[in-house]
């Protein structure tokens, strides 16, 4: 028996390692590029089958590597903007997804364990909520706020590039008059547009609350339906969106500690660096989150319900 399930794990293993590969390499197939630095990420859905599959931290750790240096490669091959060419330093490819494969087996065996549970129903629907939750009030409010500085951070942003290409020596006289004139003009803008920011900033954060609200209650309404429907296996799609979210906020954090200046060159001066990672996180870590549950759901399901030469696959 130890035999077939070393077979069985081995085989598994390398069939997924290679779909990894396959979905990372293609173009457009495990990263879907929707704007200049930003892409749905496909990738990790067969990391978190194999892992629900195999129940190993061994095999989380293979798939997490497997996913980081496809990445990395990828980065190597159709990097289109910096934010992109980040991904070829491999503590912001590997790192981040190694990451991603530990902490996606814990939490996929935490929920495993609470779904027993009286109460682990409860218990996995709260703390899913609540991490989706934060992300969407949190990840509207940078996007209002960011939105509403812009007068005031773009200004910033274009001063510190005029006073960065002052520094260059293969300017003439004339560049470097024109240069020190806009900066003179800055100074004089610069007071009334940051006053402009501060008073619109709040307007903003108030119609994005509502918002972030609304969604909030859409999203609890039809997790809760869905939780509770008969014969549901509750406990794979709240890992899955708990373990996407979680993929996410390791790659931005590596991207955010190791190289900071890709967001700026990507998404412009006028915004923050945090602003940016609460954005895409609110945005595109939850779309991603949405997709791998409907994805990699029916998957596991299925492939837990069937028996492989001979050998019973555990249950979630």
């Amino acid at each position: 028996m130890n035999k077939k399930m070393n077979v069985f794990e081995l085989t598994l293993t390398s069939a997924i390692v290679g779909i990894i590969l396959m979905l990372a390499l293609i173009p457009q197939i495990g990263f879907v590029t929707i704007l200049p630095g930003v892409s749905l990420t496909i990738v990790h859905i067969p990391v978190l089958v194999g892992i629900f599959i195999l129940r190993k931290l061994r095999s989380a750790i293979i798939f997490g590597i497997t996913f980081g240096i496809g990445s990395m490669i990828a980065s190597f091959i159709y990097a289109a903007s910096a934010f992109d060419f980040a991904f070829q330093y491999p503590w912001v490819s590997i790192l981040p997804r190694l990451g991603f494969g530990i902490a996606a087996y814990y939490i996929i065996v935490l929920f495993g364990k609470l779904a027993t549970l009286k109460q682990g129903r409860l218990l996995i629907f709260g703390i899913v909520s609540l991490v989706t939750v934060f992300a969407l009030f949190y990840g509207f409010r940078a996007i209002a706020t960011n939105v509403g500085m812009s007068p005031y951070t773009s200004l910033l942003g274009e001063q510190a590039t005029i006073q960065n290409k002052l520094t260059k020596t293969n300017l003439t006289q004339e560049q470097i008059d024109n240069y020190n004139a806009r900066l003179d003009e800055i100074e004089l803008e610069i007071d009334a547009a940051y006053d402009k920011a501060v008073a619109r900033t709040p307007k903003y954060q108030q119609n994005v609350a509502a918002l972030s609200l609304l969604l909030s209650v859409g999203f609890l309404v039809l997790y809760f339906a869905f939780i509770n429907k008969p014969g549901s296996h509750f406990q794979i799609p709240s890992a899955v969106v708990l373990s996407t979210i979680a993929h996410t906020i390791l790659v931005l954090a590596a991207v955010a500690l190791f190289s900071p200046s890709a967001f700026v060159e990507t998404f412009g001066n006028s915004q923050t660096v945090i602003a940016i990672v609460f954005a895409i996180a609110m945005s595109n870590g939850l779309i991603e989150a949405l997709v791998a549950a409907l994805i990699a759901t029916p998957i596991v399901q299925a492939i837990n319900s069937k028996k492989e030469s001979g050998i019973d696959l555990e249950k979630v």
